[in-house]
């Protein structure tokens, strides 16, 4: 007979089994391990949830059909920033704020008086501080993450792997090697893809979302930076659109995947800001009501829609 082992499981969905050899094999393979195998068995379910609320089984079958692999990567990844968002929530309501310290400051030759305490946050004797900003940025992020995924091919091919498969010659001019570039961004590029994601397939309710409630400018103390401000309130609707979303992919997703640079939400009063001297997504409406994570979930979800049912992507 064989022995059953079963691996840990995501949630209570499923477990393969790994199975041992006996007999006849010298090596002791109890001294090997590999990744687990984890499967998901209600991608329908998932599907349904997290995406097509109003859809019927059978269109729902059928996506998943048709879309196996790339569903269940953007299931799993919004069921995983989900379950963050409500450790986020279970944290906060356990933040406590301690010992006020007040301080007579210089800055830029104003004088302030610095408010400053300590944040307290502790779950089953752990200490996790701050953890609550880091959860925020991490979903912004992989939100984002999710529209390279949508805008994409699933199957990623950097330059050299894509000259191999599209090209034959064995040595190239550095012209040719530009022209290939270009055409290899055009293809494959994701920077591109993702501002095509805003400018082309978002729906005109969510555009206009955005700008309603964000702009990008740099911070004096206590205040925008009035030249900032004043030059974002000449531009179009358009323009200020194509800023945000630029500064979404440049400043809040590269940074994140290059030098793990994290952006944190806009949810401090600006009165009670020092000077920030570049440019940042500033929120022009009370947190509650600008919700940057909840926008850009619906966002996805009109993506997947529009890729996967309408196939306009």
């Amino acid at each position: 007979m064989l022995l059953l082992d079963p691996p840990a499981l995501r949630l209570s969905k499923v477990g393969l089994f790994k199975v041992r050899g006996i007999g006849g094999n010298k090596n002791n393979m109890s001294e090997y391990y590999v990744p687990q195998t984890i499967e998901n068995p209600a991608l329908l379910k998932d599907i349904q949830q997290y995406f097509f609320k109003s859809f019927n089984t059978h269109e729902v079958e059928k996506v998943a059909r048709d879309f196996s692999r790339e569903m269940t990567v953007l299931c799993d990844r919004i069921e995983l920033i989900e379950k963050l968002l409500k450790i986020r929530d279970m944290l906060s309501k356990k933040r406590k704020y301690v010992n006020p310290t007040f301080s007579k400051i210089n800055i830029d030759g104003t004088d302030v008086i610095e408010i400053s305490r300590d944040e307290h946050i502790y779950l089953e004797g752990i200490e996790l501080n701050g953890f609550t900003y880091d959860l925020d940025a991490l979903c912004q992020y992989l939100l984002l993450t999710m529209i390279d995924t949508i805008m994409g091919k699933i199957d990623y091919i950097n330059f050299t792997e894509w000259i191999s498969l599209n090209q034959k010659q064995e040595k190239y001019s550095f012209e040719e090697l530009q022209s290939l570039q270009q055409k290899y961004d055009e293809e494959n590029g994701l920077r591109r893809n993702f501002i095509k994601a805003f400018t082309v397939h978002v729906s005109q309710k969510y555009r206009q979302e955005l700008v309603d409630s964000f702009m990008v400018s740099k911070v004096g103390l206590g205040r925008i930076d009035p030249n900032d401000q004043e030059a974002w309130l000449k531009l179009t609707t358009e323009n200020k659109f194509d800023r945000i979303t630029k500064y979404l992919y440049d400043e809040v997703r590269c940074k994140f995947t290059h030098s793990s640079g994290r952006s944190f939400l806009p949810t401090q009063s600006v009165l009670s800001s020092k000077p920030i001297k570049k440019k940042v997504l500033v929120c022009l409406k009370k947190p509650e009501n600008a919700n940057l994570i909840g926008i850009l979930r619906e966002i996805v979800k009109e993506l997947v829609y529009k890729k996967y049912i309408n196939r306009e992507i």
